[in-house]
């Protein structure tokens, strides 16, 4: 499978999450939907606090791994003691909003996903420093920047 049909293969499944998520919005409230999501991303955190214990050179290469057999079209650097991950495309963000939920809603969906991630890796992994998001892509076609720091890098 080529990399514009991962693309689309992802996208169907995160427009799936999509329209589940906007059914639940609508008749539940947005908050428990970003609390799910919440306590998801708190249990990716621990794998990741793990990964990063073989170091920031190792974890780039598994992330980029993980990214693009996932369906993005990413680059991974590491500088110093930060891996920075950017997202040209998204399978995520382009199957939320073809699952109906608008910009703003995906974004929050990605954000809330995001919220106890740090602190979760922190505790599996002290070396961890933080995670943030330091660019949300504007409209699609724009970029996502994320960026994983740990105390002294590797």
């Amino acid at each position: 499978m080529g990399e514009k049909e991962i693309f689309e293969a992802a996208k169907n499944g995160y427009a799936w999450a999509g329209a589940l998520a906007k059914q639940m919005m609508d008749k539940h409230g947005s908050a428990m939907v970003h609390e799910a999501l919440a306590s998801m991303g708190e249990v990716a955190g621990g794998g990741t606090g793990e990964e990063l214990k073989g170091g920031t050179e190792r974890f780039a290469s598994q992330l980029l791994d993980g990214q693009l057999s996932g369906g993005w079209r990413s680059e991974v650097k590491v500088e110093g003691n930060k891996v920075i991950l950017k997202n040209h495309t998204c399978p995520c963000y382009a199957g939320y909003r073809a699952g109906g939920l608008s910009h703003e809603e995906a974004r929050m969906m990605c954000y809330s996903w995001w919220t106890r991630f740090p602190a979760t890796a922190k505790k599996v992994n002290p070396g961890v420093e933080n995670f943030w998001i330091e660019h949300y892509r504007s409209p699609e076609e724009d970029y996502c920047l994320e960026v994983f720091e740990v105390h002294g890098g590797s």
